[in-house]
């Protein structure tokens, strides 16, 4: 398994903190909470995607 760099393991930070409501995560959260644009979270979840891991996209 490829390690994951600084920044994506942010992003992963930033879905398990907003998804512990149990509510949907939205990317402009994540964007807000990361301190990035909404298309830097769509690309994160893409790379996540590509490294086999699954997210919902909305």
């Amino acid at each position: 398994m490829e390690k994951l760099t600084p920044s994506i393991q942010d992003y992963l930070k930033a879905l398990l903190i907003l998804s512990k409501n149990g509510e949907p995560v939205h990317s402009a959260d994540v964007a807000a909470l990361v301190g990035v644009s909404r298309a830097s979270v769509s690309k994160a979840m893409d790379i996540l995607k590509d490294a086999g891991r699954r997210f919902s996209k909305r």
